[in-house]
């Protein structure tokens, strides 16, 4: 690999993305961990996604969603 100036790949330190706050007390539970819904608009889900982006991956960009459970979803 020397001769050829072929190198690996270096992995960077992950950058820590959320703190937790011990002090704090926790979310309730306000569905008993129960996903399913027998009607729409009766519970939501949300997610948050983070991606590095651009050449040197200093750019953050941060996608959020939310949409109702019980419903045919598909990613776009």
């Amino acid at each position: 690999m020397r001769i050829n100036h072929i190198v690996g790949r270096h992995l960077r330190k992950k950058k820590r993305t959320t703190i937790e706050d011990r002090t704090a007390p926790p979310a309730p539970d306000l569905v008993m961990r129960d996903f399913t819904a027998d009607t729409l608009n009766t519970r939501w889900c949300g997610d948050i996604t983070y991606a590095a982006v651009g050449s040197r991956r200093r750019s953050t960009h941060w996608r959020g969603c939310a949409r109702p459970l019980g419903s045919v979803w598909l990613p776009v």
